[in-house]
């Protein structure tokens, strides 16, 4: 038996269809109608991938400043053209800003494995017992 949990990147990949490996900093989230996001930066992409089961699984990709209250509709949040609720948007600003180091070269460790920090893993899951994550 291994003390080696089973990597998490390969079961988001079949979820969404996107190519997600052990390389990417990835998160899940599960909104209070059991609609599920798939969040995936790659070390040196500008862009965050980002999955949403609502729009059939389609890609959006994410930047600094893709994150949208100016919608067609008052008061509607948008990322990258996708209306999202105010708890995924606060999901994904609290995945987005933590990555934002793995969009650039980290300066005098380019190639350099060893001195890039490690990547991590987010899941989350809001339940409707919880509260309301707070307004971004």
């Amino acid at each position: 038996m291994t003390d080696t949990p089973p990597a998490i990147e390969p079961f988001l990949a079949r979820l969404c269809g996107g190519e997600i490996t052990d390389e990417d900093y990835v998160g899940y989230f599960m909104n209070e109608y059991g609609e599920q996001l798939v969040f995936a930066q790659r070390r040196g992409e500008k862009t965050t991938r980002l999955w949403h089961s609502d729009a059939d699984w389609e890609m959006f990709l994410v930047g600094d400043h893709s994150i949208r209250l100016d919608g067609p509709l008052d008061g509607m949040i948008t990322v990258s053209g996708l209306i999202i609720s105010q708890e995924e948007a606060t999901w994904l600003y609290g995945r987005d800003a933590p990555d934002r180091h793995l969009r650039r070269e980290l300066q005098g460790t380019a190639g350099d494995a060893s001195a890039a920090p490690a990547m991590t893993r987010c899941v989350a899951h809001h339940s409707p017992d919880t509260k309301e994550p707070p307004g971004l």
